[in-house]
């Protein structure tokens, strides 16, 4: 009997951006994964919608992305239990590849491993679309959570953290640039990354990329990354300097013209909310902040005439 996989798109328009061409509408996926019923697939898309330049017909749609940005290869041990990636930090190639040429790790002899690479994984559950932001053609899509198996052990259900993918629309292979967060490193000191958090929220301008995590070490943090021939490579962590400051990173935008950044933080509480801009100083190649705002009005209540 043939399994029947479904896409499920109820989260059409949790996230949206837009720029001169191109309409972006995300489609994440925050069911629970649930082992007994996975043959209904939960996985998030990004629908893409281009401006009719034609018939002027406003924007329509275009085409559904998925995630297309997976570790090359994926190492299993004989017991099905994870052992190592052979992938390079950072960057990521759509497609399949040749092992001989991709890998940088070389298995014991001795052990019996299991290799899959992206076209054997079979995804089960992804928020991606969580997050998007568009410049010019250039969409960063963030995603924090994906559940798979593979095609050859589908018995074994696996979960791990999302991915940040840079695509440039425009373009039938759209994949650029992915960045996966466990090779996100301080040079100065580790940190956790957050439990599923990382690409919570996303922004780009012409130079950088912003990626919050908002459960990073608690209070969380953001990440940075500078545009350059080597895409886009780590550049600035920038971290809460008040204390009990909570999901910090939750949301935050890039100037578009200038390299500004505005990041918020999700308190519950009137005195831990609020919202902090940083300008990137040419000088001394950092992240200064220059401003923080935080609610000093008192909220008015409307007033109710009661009914009969």
């Amino acid at each position: 009997m043939q399994t029947i996989y479904q896409i499920d798109k109820k989260d059409f328009g949790y996230s949206v951006a837009i720029d001169e061409l191109y309409s972006l509408i995300g489609n994440p996926c925050f069911n629970s994964f649930n082992s007994a019923s996975y043959p209904f697939i939960s996985e998030g898309s990004v629908d893409i919608y281009k401006y009719d330049t034609v018939t002027v017909d406003g924007f329509v749609y275009d085409r559904t992305i998925k995630r297309t940005a997976y570790e090359q290869f994926i190492l299993y041990t004989e017991d099905n239990t994870f052992t190592s990636s052979l992938t390079s930090p950072y960057s990521q190639s759509a497609g399949s590849h040749d092992l001989n040429t991709e890998s940088n790790t070389s298995p014991s002899a001795s052990a019996d491993f299991l290799l899959a690479d992206a076209e054997n994984i079979r995804v089960f559950e992804s928020d991606f679309g969580r997050s998007l932001d568009m410049w010019g053609n250039l969409a960063v899509i963030g995603s924090t959570k994906v559940v798979y198996s593979l095609l050859h052990i589908e018995d074994v259900i696996r979960t791990e953290e999302g991915v940040v993918e840079i695509h440039d629309v425009s373009q039938t292979d759209s994949l650029v640039y992915a960045i996966y967060p466990k090779y996100v490193h301080d040079v100065s000191s580790s940190f956790d990354t957050g439990s599923n958090s990382f690409g919570w929220s996303v922004s780009i301008n012409e130079n950088f990329v912003a990626v919050g995590s908002p459960y990073t070490n608690t209070s969380g943090s953001v990440f940075i990354f500078k545009s350059g021939s080597a895409g886009y490579q780590l550049h600035s962590r920038l971290t809460p300097d008040e204390p009990n400051t909570l999901l910090y990173g939750s949301c935050l935008k890039l100037d578009k013209k200038f390299d500004r950044l505005v990041v918020g933080n999700g308190n519950v509480t009137s005195t831990g909310s609020k919202v902090y801009l940083y300008e990137y100083i040419t000088s001394s190649n950092s992240w200064v902040k220059s401003n923080t705002f935080s609610s000093d009005r008192e909220v008015e209540n409307l007033n109710f005439i009661s009914l009969p």
